[in-house]
């Protein structure tokens, strides 16, 4: 993450979004485990060049990537026909020692939301430094907009670490000290406004149905299992709860 934050170029290009920015920095200390680097292109250069950017700022760190690939996914959730071009460089690496397993990193930009929908933000990451740990800036989303881009991950995918993230904001974000506060009505208008960018609407009767059938699958309740930080405890039927009495009104 430094290694792209402070490189000149890349600095005003790309912005940060998904699961890793959102706990390490929006909602720090983080209280799941996550790793991937998901950025979106937000400056005026070609993608070929953001491509090898990551690829000359990354290598030091951890070689030469094993896939490097300029692709198209699907990201929509309802319209199937529009796609999302992407950059994907997945990297492996030793996390620890030459006796350690492999992990494995994936860095992925999207290059088709150039737009955001609130302003941009400056977040702060805390990372390691080869005395004591440090402070990165790096250029982030709104909160708001991060779960209106979290609700419609939650109803692409059935991944239960979606609606963790997305009560687990809310929750973080009503303590007494809350730096960040989470706003459901912004919520929703960010949902909207992808959602019109997709061309699709979803109703809140509509949401609420995609999520009583994904508590019925033993995929999506047990996503969350060797994610939790060690002292979180996660109930998937109370997130389920929390979020049809205080987001679904917004929706």
């Amino acid at each position: 993450m430094a290694a792209i934050f402070e490189d000149k170029f890349l600095t005003g290009q790309v912005a940060m979004r998904g699961g890793t920015v959102l706990h390490k920095a929006h909602l720090a200390p983080a209280s799941r485990y996550s790793e991937d680097i998901d950025l979106v292109l937000v400056g005026d250069r070609p993608p070929g060049h953001i491509k090898k950017a990551l690829t000359r700022v990354l290598k030091p760190l951890l070689g030469n990537p094993v896939e490097s690939v300029m692709t198209d996914i699907q990201l929509t959730v309802r319209n199937l026909v529009a796609k999302s071009k992407i950059i994907r460089s997945t990297y492996t690496y030793d996390p620890t020692s030459s006796d350690a397993a492999l992990a494995h990193l994936k860095v992925e930009v999207n290059t088709n939301e150039n737009k955001s929908f609130f302003p941009l933000v400056t977040v702060k990451v805390q990372v390691p430094g080869p005395g004591a740990a440090r402070h990165i800036a790096v250029a982030s989303y709104d909160l708001d907009e991060m779960l209106g881009t979290k609700l419609r991950a939650l109803l692409q995918r059935e991944h239960g670490r979606d609606l963790f993230d997305i009560v687990w904001a809310w929750e973080t974000s009503q303590q007494p000290h809350a730096v960040s506060k989470v706003n459901p009505g912004r919520v929703g208008e960010a949902f909207r406004f992808y959602m019109r960018q997709e061309g699709s609407t979803f109703s809140a009767a509509n949401i609420e149905a995609e999520l009583v059938r994904r508590m019925k699958s033993r995929k999506f309740l047990s996503d969350m299992d060797g994610y939790l930080a060690h002292d979180r405890t996660y109930s998937p039927q109370t997130a389920y709860e929390q979020f049809c009495q205080v987001f679904l009104p917004h929706l």
